[in-house]
């Protein structure tokens, strides 16, 4: 079960899995209209979506305002950027909720030798009455992991939940950018 302190981790059953197959492209939902994510009303005039040298992340969040319950899906990842010679990646996943709480930070499994991994892995915590009021982030971190030398970030995206006042889904496929590593930019 789930509990007021910490994250539980479940796979996606099969009738989310069908879900999302069937429902393409991003969606943010809330009752019965459906609003764009985040950042997306304040695209900058000649940007490309879905081009980036990092890679994409595909996410679902979905949190529910009679329990507090938060749901973070991380779905997959397409054409992350190769950090090995063998021009390949053993990424997983990194997610953090902000402000910090407990049990915060996440990992999702490792996925070894691939720039396409498919995770479909869970993460749910309670958000209390008193978390509910403060702005929330959900940052996703794409790291190389690697047994021989220090792990590195592949890249990330930071998302801004709406406030926590109703229910919502958010469910995306968004561009990773650039994380500053302790030996520059990657």
């Amino acid at each position: 079960m789930y509990n007021n302190i910490g994250w539980n981790t479940k796979l996606l059953d099969e009738s989310t899995q069908d879900q999302q197959s069937r429902s393409p492209g991003s969606n943010l939902k809330t009752d019965s209209e459906e609003l764009s994510p985040g950042t997306d009303d304040k695209k900058k005039k000649g940007s490309v979506r879905g081009t980036s040298k990092y890679g994409k992340i595909k996410y679902k969040i979905k949190f529910e305002e009679q329990s507090g319950k938060l749901e973070v899906c991380v779905i997959a990842c397409e054409d992350l950027k190769a950090m090995k010679i063998g021009g390949t990646s053993n990424p997983y996943v990194m997610v953090t909720l902000q402000p910090w709480t407990a049990h915060s930070v996440l990992k999702t499994k490792v996925v070894k030798n691939c720039l396409n991994p498919v995770f479909n892995e869970t993460f749910t915590t309670m958000i209390s009455k008193e978390e509910r009021r403060l702005q929330k982030q959900v940052i996703f971190e794409v790291v190389d992991w690697d047994l021989s030398i220090k792990s590195q970030k592949i890249g990330k995206h930071v998302l801004a939940t709406p406030k926590m006042n109703h229910d919502w889904v958010i469910e995306d496929m968004s561009n990773l950018v650039f994380v500053y590593n302790e030996s520059g930019l990657i």
